[in-house]
């Protein structure tokens, strides 16, 4: 009104016979200013306050918002049941081609859709009509992919053809994971969803059509074979007729060879993280059937985890569908710990809870002073360095000393190693310390720097434990950390890094309560480390037998608070 010099209350007239405001009948040129602005050719389009409900009964009140989705819900609706009629029609037009083949061609296809579905609803990516349409496609592809597959079977062609067919069915597959998989590294959430979605789904397809027998046609046989060939594989690397989950550092790096592990960093560097995440999918299913020692002891962990918070744990494919997601978890883990240690092309948005372990964590550093770090395999501790640049202090973090196994998982240490970035972070081997390196860690924090170890592992190179229950179960912990932690005479804080979303963390810390001997230091680790595992579970990454190192000794109350062990074992 104060762009058009008129003023509230003022009277105008229009020189329409029907007293309709049209910006083409009135005289007023202040007023036709502003309808034309408004008009639409058949009336008046103006904005009104929320809950305006008018008293003339030809204004018509319209929310856009609550329009626009109307008008998807009725897509969904309506392309929900085209893909039902579409799918049915293809199951009897290849019921009408390939009669008693038909059930071996569409149930990879129909398992691979649902598959799909629940994998998408874990990763909180809702259906919606955008989505819907890329389903049109996976079946499609899944039903090429089954066809060429059983078509080779059936055919028994010569070996070099076979191995054409199947040369030729990967290469398409892996062009269309690639081109339509991209569409998930956009900023735009649609087609973001439509990306993950794709290559969700082809990854699932391409993995039911391949991984069959070749000529029964059954993928449970096919796998159930091929385990047990891997795992007779494995107890020759143990020493023994099975594979051994008791020690950590006897277990050898299962489906990590050096092409594989160097595959997924080209994938990374030269197309980011998000491409090598997706890619992890069909990694780990091709990998699960045969991580038998992992899943024991993740079954062994849930098993505990369920009898301390007195409920009863999932059974059968519940549970397969558990594990699954935390094997992926932890792959995806390793990818977002090799980005912060490494390249950082894409760092993962980092946030801190605001207690008061970290105001004094802070208040520590920010004064220039060192500090002992006891990080736990629980989480990702390794994306620490992205914490700093998240608070916007990239230029001012302290340097961190790391102490990690090196002899351990070696084809992934040696990849990591070769691209590590040393600027802010120092990684020193288990296995050399000495005296020499307590003096060297002293002078470091000295200068204000911070020095990290995991204190729930017992040392491959040492055999010397202290006892304290966890979850209710008698366990062992390395004795060096917490002895080491109180020679150093720093401030002590118990550390984890939790993964809270698809590329997002959470830090925590909590302080020491100034115990002064190694076993209260031990206490109250474990008791931080119970709390979070409880909060936390499928972050939980130790793929050994936790519990049984010493025997799982349960009990009355599984539920009592963590108490301090009488005596430590030499």
């Amino acid at each position: 009104l104060a762009k058009t010099g008129l003023k509230a209350g003022e009277r105008t007239k229009t020189d329409s016979d029907d007293g309709l405001l049209n910006p083409e009948t009135v005289t007023d040129e202040r007023l036709k200013g502003l309808l034309r602005a408004a008009w639409t050719g058949n009336g008046l389009v103006s904005p009104c306050p929320k809950g305006f409900v008018p008293q003339d009964p030809d204004i018509l009140v319209l929310d856009p918002k609550q329009e626009l989705e109307d008008l998807f819900a009725r897509f969904t609706s309506a392309t929900l049941r085209l893909l039902g009629v579409s799918l049915v029609a293809l199951v009897v037009l290849v019921a009408l081609l390939f009669r008693r083949k038909a059930l071996r061609i569409a149930a990879p296809v129909l398992a691979a859709l649902a598959a799909a579905a629940g994998t998408l609803g874990w990763l909180g990516i809702p259906i919606t009509f955008f989505t819907l349409l890329c389903v049109f496609v996976l079946a499609g592809l899944g039903m090429d992919y089954s066809i060429f597959q059983v078509a080779q079977a059936e055919g028994s062609p010569a070996a070099t053809e076979g191995h054409a067919t199947s040369r030729a069915v990967f290469y398409s597959f892996l062009t269309s994971f690639v081109g339509l998989g991209a569409l998930a590294l956009t900023d735009f959430a649609v087609t973001r969803d439509m990306g993950v979605t794709f290559a969700v789904g082809l990854a699932f397809a391409y993995a039911f059509a391949r991984f069959r027998c070749p000529h029964d046609g059954s993928m449970l046989k096919y796998l159930r074979v091929a385990g047990k060939k891997q795992r007779r594989e494995i107890a020759m690397k143990n020493g023994g007729d099975r594979p051994q989950t008791g020690e950590w550092h006897r277990q050898g790096e299962q489906s990590a060879g050096a092409l594989r592990i160097w595959f997924l960093w080209l994938v990374y560097r030269w197309f980011g993280k998000g491409l090598q995440k997706l890619l992890c999918v069909p990694v780990m299913l091709f990998i699960y059937p045969f991580a038998r020692p992992a899943k024991a002891a993740l079954r062994g962990f849930y098993s505990i985890l369920a009898d301390y918070k007195g409920v009863k744990g999932f059974k059968g494919l519940r549970e397969e569908m558990k594990l699954f997601r935390h094997l992926l978890g932890f792959a995806w883990s390793l990818a977002d710990k090799t980005d912060a240690c490494t390249l950082k092309k894409n760092l993962p948005k980092m946030t801190v809870r605001d207690d008061d372990g970290w105001r004094a964590f802070d208040a520590l550093t920010r004064s220039g002073k060192g500090a002992f770090l006891m990080s736990t395999h629980l989480g990702t501790a390794e994306v620490l360095p992205a914490l700093p640049v998240a608070l916007g202090r990239a230029g001012s973090q302290p340097h961190v000393h790391a102490f990690q196994q090196m002899g351990h998982d070696a084809e992934f240490t040696r990849m990591f190693m070769r691209h590590f970035d040393h600027a802010h972070l120092t990684l020193h081997a288990v296995e050399d310390i000495g005296v020499e390196t307590a003096v060297a860690m002293q002078e470091a924090l000295g200068r204000g720097e911070l020095v990290l170890m995991a204190g729930d592992r017992p040392s491959a190179s040492s055999g010397k434990v202290l006892h304290h229950r966890f979850l209710g179960r008698d366990c062992v912990w390395p004795k060096g950390v917490f002895v080491f932690a109180k020679l150093l005479e720093a401030p002590v804080f118990f550390m984890t890094c939790v993964r809270t979303g698809w590329n997002a963390y959470e830090a925590h810390f909590e302080q020491d309560p100034a115990g002064t001997q190694a076993q209260q230091l031990l206490a109250a680790y474990a008791k931080f480390l119970e709390r979070e595992t409880l909060a936390r579970p499928d972050q939980w990454y130790q793929f050994y037998d936790f519990f049984g190192q010493i025997g799982s000794s349960s009990v009355s109350d599984n539920r009592r608070p963590t108490t301090a062990s009488q005596s430590a074992t030499p």
